[in-house]
């Protein structure tokens, strides 16, 4: 195994949820025009697939996962994040963009509780007070902002989103990882369009009208970036540290959105995004912390 550089690991994290931000708008908006999951989900995972393939092919990079990995890296991304993201867009399709985003932003608190519940982190009052710190943070940007409004349906949507991504975040940083963080970003996009194109067309759910076409290409290729970053960040930090860094993502889609939603940006929201970046500046300087190996036998 390669040595981990925390330092990387933040600084792509950061980048994964800048990128992460721009497809929550983007979805949101093909949302209101009507889009479904089949069409805006399969075709977005489809076009990161041929973007991140078409970046290892220019770099003459390796086009498959290490031995042992490829199959994992189809399967988390057909049952895994296709369907994370489905739930995620059913709850867009159900709430704006901020009320969906203060409850996916659960899912940080949930990825540590999980680490430290499979003794995968040792239990440390600054772990948990950090993902307080960043959750707050994240709630103060989302609450104080307009149209903050969401179905019961939406929220469970959403809320069943947050326990998705989390349960990911955990099993692809212990099953992937030999393999190059784009070839898995690659495989997992591939995976996710493949089951959820699959069954769009089987049930007659994909339609694209051609002005929709442009925000499918953004998100496809904010999705592509998003991939690759975030397996560079899992590469190099713990799950945990890396969700709770990706909750700058917060920030970044109420700021897209008040600039193509009409979501005005408050002060109290600026409060927010500092306490979100507090957050991330603490868990960069907690880094040097030891965590327990994955592999390592349980006591």
């Amino acid at each position: 195994m390669t040595a981990k550089r925390p330092g990387l690991g933040l600084l792509a994290a950061s980048g994964s949820a800048t990128a992460f931000g721009v497809t929550i708008v983007t979805q949101r908006q093909l949302a209101k025009n009507g889009l479904s999951v089949a069409t805006t989900l399969g075709l977005r995972f489809g076009c990161a697939a041929l973007l991140l393939a078409l970046y290892l092919v220019l770099r003459r990079a390796p086009l498959l996962p290490a031995r042992g990995e490829r199959r994992w890296a189809l399967l988390l991304g057909a049952f895994g994040y296709a369907g994370e993201a489905s739930l995620f867009y059913l709850a867009l399709q159900r709430g704006s963009a901020g009320a969906v985003s203060l409850l996916f932003y659960s899912y940080p608190a949930m990825v540590t509780v999980l680490e430290v519940a499979l003794r995968l982190r040792p239990p440390r009052l600054l772990t948990f007070g950090v993902v307080l710190l960043s959750t707050a943070g994240a709630t103060l940007i989302v609450v104080t902002g307009d149209s903050v409004s969401i179905t019961s349906a939406g929220v469970g949507f959403a809320l069943a989103s947050a326990a998705a991504i989390s349960v990911y975040l955990l099993l692809s940083q212990r099953v992937l990882r030999e393999s190059p963080p784009t070839v898995v970003g690659m495989h997992t996009a591939i995976g996710a369009s493949a089951c959820i194109l699959t069954v769009g067309f089987a049930v007659g759910a994909v339609e694209l009208s051609r002005s929709d076409v442009p925000l499918v290409l953004l998100n496809g290729a904010a999705t592509a970036v998003a991939f690759a970053l975030l397996y560079a960040a899992l590469a190099n930090v713990a799950a945990g540290a890396a969700a709770v860094v990706m909750t700058l993502e917060a920030f970044v889609s109420v700021g897209l959105a008040a600039l193509v939603l009409d979501e005005r940006i408050k002060p109290l929201q600026l409060v927010g995004g500092v306490v979100v970046v507090v957050a991330a500046v603490v868990v960069a300087l907690g880094t040097r912390s030891p965590v327990v190996d994955p592999d390592a036998p349980v006591p």
